[in-house]
């Protein structure tokens, strides 16, 4: 048994090592790279930029990966990272914070994960002062060999 379950989850490290996609912070849509450097361990980068007739912001975030959870379809792990927040309106924002992500692969298309988090993030705001805010993110990616 210990063999079977160690061989499935090097394969399924195998198959899964650096993806591409979009994270959604809330409503905000922004391109993200991951990177697993083993079977436990990554990091995660997200980037956007928005800009309207009326206002323009982005996002800067970065992040750790601790893989506690794997098999064929599914996945979760932790992440702590930080990022920054900014607008054209002075509302920046940076801080720090702790995820937990579950991700699902299908069976048919195993390349691609739809990832769920849940987690708290704390920082300052430039106009308002220390925040700590419950956030939910989620996100889709391709993950090549």
């Amino acid at each position: 048994i210990f063999l079977f379950t160690f061989s499935a989850l090097i394969t399924a490290q195998e198959k899964r090592n650096t993806g591409v996609g979009v994270q959604f912070l809330g409503w905000v849509p922004g391109f993200s790279l991951k990177h697993w450097f083993n079977s436990k361990t990554g990091i995660q980068f997200v980037g956007s930029s928005w800009k309207s007739s009326d206002t323009s912001f982005g996002i800067l975030m970065g992040g750790f990966l601790y893989r506690v959870a794997e098999s064929e379809t599914l996945q979760g792990y932790f992440s702590v990272g930080g990022g920054s927040h900014w607008t054209n309106d002075n509302d920046d924002k940076s801080g720090v914070g702790l995820f937990f992500t579950g991700e699902y692969f299908p069976e048919k298309w195993e390349q691609v994960g739809s990832s769920f988090s849940v987690g708290q993030i704390f920082g300052k705001e430039k106009n308002e002062g220390d925040f700590a805010i419950f956030t939910i993110m989620y996100g889709i990616h391709y993950y090549f060999n």
